[in-house]
């Protein structure tokens, strides 16, 4: 070992990743390193009686610049995932070639091999880049900064010989990144309006709902029901009766009219669709749990008590010692996922569940007219027909061959990881009780029978007397609202974004300077520079301004689309591109985000004139 290098490797490793780094003893490579003809090493790996140089021993550096000829055009912002890191020389030679054009996220199986890499060969350099990303464990490898849709996949030479089980692991594990990241940027430019909207409208009903932060444990060690509306909802709904007012009993709003019609009321309704279908089909006298951006006509007209899940991420009323807790930590940072079943979850676990059983939790059909439970509030209209249309052919619960398709397949992912990332480490129990659909990984198969006799009978309680108790101790969030404070906020916010837009429109001015001047002469580099300067003077304001990240980054992300422009190939003329982009693209969104606002602020003020 080098202990030089290597004391300058793990101060590297520790700056970058903010943790210690930890050496591995006894490693099974030390000794083995070998000296290269160009001054550089290699060492020999073995696998299943396949033995192989990690690299020549005569000419390193050629043979890298082999390897990385793959990369040398390259659009912005691409995303290269690699497998293995080696002893370094390849993803030397391929910073070189990307610099910063590109993120390069690195998964690297063989620990022992990385660990003899930080013992003796000085890649602090390497550890140190921002857009450099190195991975032990392939779950929790994912997109750090990921600025378009450019995603390129690739291995180091002798591990495809010597790792081919692995680096198809690995490629899997790839898909499922990039669907994630698609479904996602899809449904962000969809509803990004929409939510923001809805936002504002809520903070009025806000007042008069409960805040979810202080339910916490209230159902604590006991077992909580989670009730989705998959199609298998149907062969066991009935069994509810069993333990209804024993057991917590959370339903989904769009699965509420399948148990209405067994004479089984549930303890929550929960709901975090936007768009939530079925209001005027569906209305009774359940409490409410639903996240902020929830339907707002739900929220405002619900006649049962309503507990809103409100994450850190709000600021438009900018009241958070009164509206945010530590005790949401858990749900802020594991998220309410895209669907109700796994918010659902996360608030069991919120309430204090011991165990959680599932039911009517399918993600898949057997068919695409049937993808709901039958009497739930979805209507089988061709819409629908077409949304839910089998792309993806899976095995159920019991073997049996079902339908699912990418957007439920990426619900399915989020649940598996969610249990065991979270509920399996905080020892909450998952029960896969819905008696068809996907397996959960690692979740207990049972029948719902099972299921009830095996952890639910035992730790039968009073429900309704724990909940009269819990919305007694509580109260209404209007109660520590003074009167008049939210219409003040709005109007506060809604200047701020104003400064904003000025802001934007002072930085698209220099950024056409800046294009003009380099059109008169390109290589007039210090005026350019000092244009430069003025923008990011501008950008610095910019950011530190709430409501650019609230309206620019939290709903539209812009930043992970600016970089789609026709390139030039001239580095410099791209980077004015990009910044004229980004900048006529912040306006544009803030723009249609203070025409949003304008209307509930000039309500709030002709309210306020009428009062006085």
């Amino acid at each position: 070992m080098n202990q030089k290098i290597y004391e300058k490797n793990i101060e590297a490793y520790k700056k970058r990743y903010g943790k210690e780094y930890e050496p591995i003893e006894n490693n099974k490579y030390e000794g083995k390193l070998e000296d290269t003809k160009d001054n550089k090493k290699t060492i020999q790996l073995e696998k299943e009686n396949i033995k192989l140089y990690i690299h020549s021993k005569y000419n390193v550096t050629r043979e890298c610049k082999k390897y990385i000829e793959q990369f040398e055009n390259l659009k912005y912002g691409t995303t290269i995932f690699v497998f293995g890191f080696g002893l370094s020389y390849y993803i030397e030679e391929l910073y070189e070639v990307v610099k910063s054009r590109a993120d390069v996220v690195i998964y690297e199986n063989d620990k022992e091999l990385f660990d003899i890499t930080m013992k003796n060969i000085d890649i602090s350099n390497l550890l140190i880049k921002e857009n450099i990303y190195i991975f032990f464990e392939l779950n929790k490898l994912k997109f750090l900064n990921a600025k378009n849709d450019n995603f390129i996949n690739s291995i180091l030479p002798v591990y495809s010989k010597l790792y081919e089980k692995e680096f198809k692991n690995f490629l899997e594990r790839i898909k499922e990144l990039i669907l994630d990241k698609l479904i996602d940027k899809n449904t962000v430019s969809k509803y990004k309006y929409l939510w923001f909207e809805v936002e504002i409208e809520n903070l009025k009903s806000l007042q008069n709902s409960y805040n979810l932060a202080d339910f916490k444990d209230c159902f604590k060690d006991k077992p909580i029901v989670v009730v989705s509306a998959g199609p298998s909802l149907n062969k066991n709904v009935n069994l509810l009766k069993q333990i209804q007012g024993k057991v917590c009993i959370l339903c989904a709003f769009s699965a509420a009219k399948v148990l209405e019609k067994e004479g089984i009321k549930p303890d929550f309704l929960t709901s975090i669709d936007s768009l939530q279908y079925g209001l005027s089909e569906y209305e009774s006298n359940i409490p409410l749990i639903i996240s902020n951006n929830g339907n707002k006509n739900l929220i405002k007209e619900h006649r049962a008590q309503k507990l809103i899940y409100i994450p850190y991420s709000i600021p438009l009323i900018l009241l958070r010692d009164k509206l945010i807790s530590d005790n949401l930590k858990d749900l802020n940072k594991y998220g309410i996922g895209g669907d109700v079943s796994y918010f659902s979850t996360m608030i069991a676990k919120f309430l204090g569940a011991s165990t959680i059983i599932l039911i009517g939790q399918d993600y898949s059909w057997i068919d695409n007219e049937n993808a709901h439970a039958k009497g739930t509030v979805h209507k089988r209209t061709d819409a629908y027909k077409h949304y839910h249309s089998a792309t993806m052919e899976k095995q159920d619960v019991n073997g049996n061959k079902v339908y699912t398709n990418p957007v439920f397949w990426n619900f399915k992912q989020n649940m598996d990881n969610l249990n065991k990332k979270f509920l399996i480490d905080d020892n909450v129990k998952l029960i896969q009780a819905s008696e068809g659909g996907l397996p959960i990984e690692e979740a207990e198969i049972l029948t719902f029978q099972q299921a009830i006799d095996k952890y639910c009978i035992n730790n039968f309680c009073d429900i309704e007397k724990i909940k009269k108790e819990a919305f007694e101790e509580n109260k209404i969030i209007g109660t520590n609202i003074k009167e008049g404070l939210i219409e003040k906020r709005l109007e506060e916010n809604y200047n701020k974004l104003k400064d904003c837009k000025e802001l934007s429109e002072d930085a698209i001015n220099i950024v056409n300077d800046i294009l003009e001047e380099y059109k008169k002469d390109s290589k007039s580099i210090k005026k350019i520079k000092n244009l430069f300067k003025k923008v990011k003077k501008i950008n610095k304001k910019l950011i530190s301004n709430e409501m650019y990240y609230y309206t620019l980054e939290r709903y539209n992300g812009i930043s992970d689309n600016y970089y789609d422009i026709k390139e030039s190939g001239d580095e410099l003329l791209d980077n004015i591109l990009f910044n004229i982009k980004y900048y006529n693209d912040a306006q544009d969104i803030i723009n249609k985000t203070l025409d949003i606002m304008k209307k509930y602020v000039e309500k709030g003020l002709e309210e306020k004139e009428n009062n006085e």
